[in-house]
């Protein structure tokens, strides 16, 4: 079924590639970088079965907004895409932002910086005869490298338990939908699914498979062509 996904895509991506001679195709002979930026939350997604660890210390995973100890956090994220053809983008970027979450004993406040890259895919552009919208869909996958550092703190008292801090890899998978509010700028909404494969975001790593997060945000995208001198 994967197999017969990717041939649909990989076809579909190579037919819109070849429209040497529709508008749509011409148009990304020069206008291919564009630039956005982005702001919103990052969530701590409860995972207990994914925090089994190897030293069978019975804990609770944490999560986001579960006591009055968390906090909003927040992220704030630059990226750079380059569009191979009509459907498929490459792109590249960074972020920064904190980390929030809580159990039924314990918190941690977490720093985060990151660098991304993958490929996004437009939807909206699949067909030979792409049809005139504002809206568009772009389903995205990367690799990150992120640096991390995370404080973690007893809830009775309030103090400092242990911190970890280090650089570790990871993966993204989401999409991001956008409506044009002119033919190169639009705004843009994102939800991301964020691999962590570190098991000590929280301020502790007890051996686990790791800490995945949910990214939300929204934000802007400028094209860059020669026409926006005209805006």
């Amino acid at each position: 079924m994967r197999k017969l996904i990717f041939a649909f895509l990989v076809v579909y991506g190579h037919n819109a590639f070849g429209q040497s001679n529709n508008s749509e195709s011409n148009r990304y002979t020069s206008d291919r970088f564009s630039i956005q930026a982005s702001l919103g939350n990052n969530f701590d997604l409860y995972q207990p079965l994914s925090d089994a660890n190897l030293v069978l210390i019975p804990i609770r995973d944490f999560r986001s907004f579960y006591t009055e100890f968390d906090r909003f956090a927040w992220n704030l994220q630059g990226q750079v895409s380059y569009a191979l053809n009509p459907v498929w983008n490459l792109y590249a970027g960074g972020s920064l932002g904190t980390m929030s979450g809580s159990n039924n004993t314990d918190y941690y406040r977490a720093s985060l910086f990151s660098v991304d890259m993958g490929m996004k895919y437009n939807l909206s552009n699949i067909r030979i005869r792409p049809r005139k919208t504002r809206w568009q869909l772009l389903p995205l996958i990367g690799v990150t490298y992120n640096y991390f550092s995370s404080d973690l703190y007893y809830l009775f008292d309030e103090t400092s338990q242990h911190t970890e801090s280090g650089d570790v890899f990871g993966f993204n998978i989401g999409t991001e939908l956008h409506f044009a509010l002119h033919k190169n700028i639009s705004v843009f909404g994102s939800f991301v699914r964020r691999g962590f494969r570190s098991d000590g975001l929280d301020g502790w790593d007890y051996g686990g498979n790791g800490d995945d997060y949910f990214r939300t945000n929204i934000g802007v995208r400028l094209k860059l062509v020669l026409s926006l001198i005209h805006i």
